[in-house]
């Protein structure tokens, strides 16, 4: 069976194709059959198969993939017909059809057309190279058949050819166009002459175009086909009609077979269009009307009577139903009037989800049909838009406590930041920031951004999808990270700044901090457009001034900062902070900034705690005592406040209360190491040397660089009052490690190493860093000048520090 392709492009009925396949296997299968089925098909027609597991499984047993023919097959298949009648080639045609037809896939239907014309044109018994080229080579010769053939018709009988052939034409779906078979009938439109039909395709089948079958005295009796499928795949003006409507083409193909089925089936109504399909092959039918043949446009006809009838039959069913119903449908009109009422109740009182739930129960009791058509658009109308209320609402709940996440994620970073700022003037700049690092990762890995771990351009990605007013807090809070952590990691921190908040001003700020460069921040602090800046980029500028310790420049800076923007938490807080580290300290405008954040954050227990370091600095101890008492309310967890209020209350004498209260956050905080060494001077104070020390040495364990704790400790070895704690070698290398650690910038540490050296017995030590420390003195620190001149008449007169009257 040759082509058995076209069981697929022109048997649309499955039965028929599956009954077909069925004969054939039993023919070839059966016991002592005497059949031998043999089906060639084109390999793009393969894979249907499998859609038949029996016919799938015999072609997987018996198949044979017929591959491209070799050059000798080839020129076997050439010479061997003309030989056997006794027919011969002109020199070098051979070569020239096989040089053409080599590597050409689908060449062989063009190579037997080529050759059929090639006899036709024939010299005698001779084909030669003349005729060859006269009808356009391999590749023109289909083509310029056809060509010339439709040139010799008129306008009528061309655009007859252009039906015909496009009738004999199977679109492909995924696969290539195919030829199929058509009755002579079929090709002649409603209303045409038969005869000038007949003419046309006499004249193409005497030019081997189309081949006919039949007889042509016996009505229906005569089939056309395409006389080879290389015309349909070679002819560029047929490629042309059939790419021009592919999709109106396939609607016509299925109304012709719909059509034939119709007929073949005694016109039997249940075959006819209805619904979608009609509703296509009309619409098609509007700009196509001449392409139909009698029986297409009678299935038409036919199938548009069978839709009226049915809507009159409809339209007369629905009156029956509506006179019956109407007493029905007022009384259930009368009860949807009251759910939706009750619903709208509901709404009104923002219950929503209870108002859905009454409506959805009405829906669901009110039938599909035309007699409740108003009801359940009623209601329909109702539901839908207390669903989009409710919608909306959770929405705009989710956006609020994605917000509140965001609220949260900041202030737990701005707490962050307020204790790097609190613990900075504790120790006087020298701190291991470990805490505050700490507090920042957590913060960040709580809130879904792990910085440790991400990749920092996916870390930048997570931060730029929040708020703008968001990230560029996030984004702060990494640059103050950044200087906190110092290299190497505050060079990955700030890029992932930059990725997240790409502002110039503020990567330039990033790379004078990178840089160490104070003179590039002095610069950027006084540029004309400074003032223009976000606050945002006032408060990174103030904030790395503060960092780099230009206090003078940050003070500038913010005051102008917080005139521009005066109720903004962080340019009052660093402003307050730079007045306070500022030298001299101006307490009084620190007090009153401090004062001023305050009010912005009421309930920020870090805030109040700095006030209260002011506080005690200025000598208002009470109101210090007071204000630390406030933030420990506010926080009662909290260990910086106790340890603030102790100093307070160190200040003031009570040193039992300081214990207290260095104790109390030491438990908070068992790693504090300032409150060790803060209660490590109340016990000095209290005369409890050993417990002093002790504290001493816990506080330099917890923090190796602690300044501070070698300072002290070294000041009890120099200048106790009990002779037997005085050591004067320990004091020399305890107070040593202290300016070791502030580089020898610090005069309250040259006056303890002075000290200790004195201990020690070296007085022309002593008097150096004596002389030393008096020449460090600044206005802010004046009031030590008086003791330190005494202290300085004592080493140069070979005495040691005794003054045991005095506690430091």
């Amino acid at each position: 069976m040759d082509q058995s392709e076209e069981v697929f492009t022109l048997c649309k009925d499955e039965a028929t194709r599956k009954a077909l396949f069925d004969n054939l296997l039993y023919a070839a299968t059966i016991v002592d059959g005497q059949a031998i089925v043999l089906l060639t098909m084109r390999a793009d027609f393969y894979g249907k198969c499998g859609s038949y597991p029996a016919l799938a499984a015999a072609m997987s047993d018996y198949q044979l993939l017929v591959g491209p023919m070799t050059e000798d097959e080839l020129r076997r298949a050439i010479e061997r017909p003309a030989r056997l009648a006794r027919c011969e080639f002109e020199p070098w045609l051979v070569e020239m059809l096989l040089q053409e037809v080599e590597d050409q896939p689908g060449s062989l239907p063009l190579l037997q057309f080529t050759l059929m014309e090639l006899w036709g044109r024939r010299e005698g018994r001779r084909l030669t190279v003349a005729a060859y080229k006269a009808i356009g080579e391999l590749q023109g010769a289909i083509k310029n058949r056809a060509d010339d053939v439709l040139g010799q018709f008129d306008a009528t009988q061309r655009d007859l050819c252009r039906r015909i052939f496009l009738r004999l034409t199977q679109p492909g779906e995924g696969v290539e166009d195919t030829k199929r078979r058509a009755s002579f009938g079929e090709l002649v439109p409603a209303g045409a002459d038969p005869v000038a039909v007949e003419a046309v395709i006499r004249r193409l089948a005497d030019a081997r175009l189309i081949t006919t079958e039949g007889d042509p005295k016996k009505a229906g009796a005569v089939s056309v086909e395409v006389a080879h499928e290389a015309l349909i795949r070679g002819w560029g003006r047929l490629r042309e009609w059939i790419d021009a409507d592919r999709v109106g083409l396939r609607i016509h193909r299925q109304l012709t077979e719909a059509a034939r089925e119709w007929e073949a089936n005694r016109r039997e109504s249940s075959f006819l269009y209805g619904g979608t399909r009609l509703a296509v092959a009309r619409e098609w039918a509007k700009t196509h009307r001449d392409e139909l043949n009698a029986l297409e446009a009678e299935f038409l006809a036919a199938s548009r009577r069978k839709r009226r009838r049915k809507m009159v039959a409809l339209a007369a069913s629905i009156l029956v139903m509506m006179a019956l119903a109407i007493r029905g449908w007022e009384w259930l009109s009368h009860v949807v009037d009251k759910d939706v009422m009750e619903a709208r109740q509901l709404a009104l009182e923002s219950r929503l989800p209870e108002a859905i739930k009454v409506l959805e129960g009405v829906q669901s009791r009110l039938e599909p049909g035309f007699i409740f058509y108003s009801l359940r658009r009623r209601v329909a109308s109702a539901l839908e838009l207390y669903k989009k209320k409710e919608e909306k609402r959770k929405a705009q709940g989710e956006e609020l406590k994605a917000q509140e996440r965001d609220l949260k994620f900041v202030d737990a970073l701005d707490e962050a930041r307020l204790a790097g700022a609190a613990r900075a003037k504790e120790t006087g700049g020298l701190y291991d920031w470990k805490a505050v690092i700490s507090e920042y990762q957590r913060a960040f890995r709580e809130h879904g951004i792990d910085i440790e771990t991400l990749p920092p351009e996916r870390a930048a990605e997570l931060i730029r999808a929040k708020p703008q007013r968001i990230r560029e807090k996030l984004a702060a809070a990494l640059d103050d990270w950044a200087w906190r952590a110092g290299p190497p990691k505050d060079a990955r921190l700030r890029t992932i700044a930059r990725g997240a908040d790409p502002d110039p001003w503020r990567d330039a700020i990033r790379d004078a901090v990178t840089k160490g460069d104070a003179p590039a921040l002095r610069q950027r602090a006084h540029d004309p457009d400074v003032a223009r800046q976000p606050v945002i980029t006032l408060d990174r500028m103030g904030n790395s001034l503060v960092q780099a310790r230009e206090f003078e420049e940050a003070v500038v800076l913010l005051r102008q900062a917080q005139r521009l923007h005066p109720h903004d938490f962080w340019i009052n807080h660093d402003l307050a902070v730079a007045l306070h580290l500022a030298e001299p300290a101006q307490y009084d405008e620190a007090i009153r900034y401090y004062t001023v954040a305050i009010a912005l954050r009421p309930d920020s227990s870090t805030t109040r705690s700095n006030l209260g370091v002011v506080l005690k600095d200025k000598g208002r101890i009470d109101e210090a005592i007071a204000e630390c008492g406030e933030a420990i309310r506010l926080d009662p967890k909290f260990a910086w406040p106790y340890n603030h209020r102790g100093r307070a209350w160190a200040a003031k004498g009570e040193y039992d209360k300081a214990i207290a209260d260095f104790g109390e956050a030491i438990r908070l905080d068992p790693k504090y190491a300032m409150a060790y060494n803060n209660r490590g001077g109340a016990w000095y104070a209290k005369g409890a040397y050993d417990k002093a020390i002790a504290d001493f040495g816990e506080a330099i364990r917890l923090d190796p660089k602690l300044a501070p704790a070698y300072n002290c400790r070294a000041w009890l070895w120099a200048t106790c009052p009990d002779e037997k704690y005085r050591d004067g070698k320990k004091a020399v290398d305890s107070a040593t490690r202290a300016c070791e650690l502030t580089d020898w910038k610090d005069t309250l540490l040259f006056d303890t190493l002075a000290a200790a050296c004195a201990e020690a017995g070296d007085f022309d030590a002593a008097v150096e860093w004596q002389e030393k420390a008096l020449g460090l003195l600044t206005k802010g620190n004046e009031q030590y000048r008086k003791d330190f001149d005494a202290r300085l008449t004592l080493y140069r007169a070979k005495k040691p520090y005794r003054e045991e009257s005095k506690a430091r």
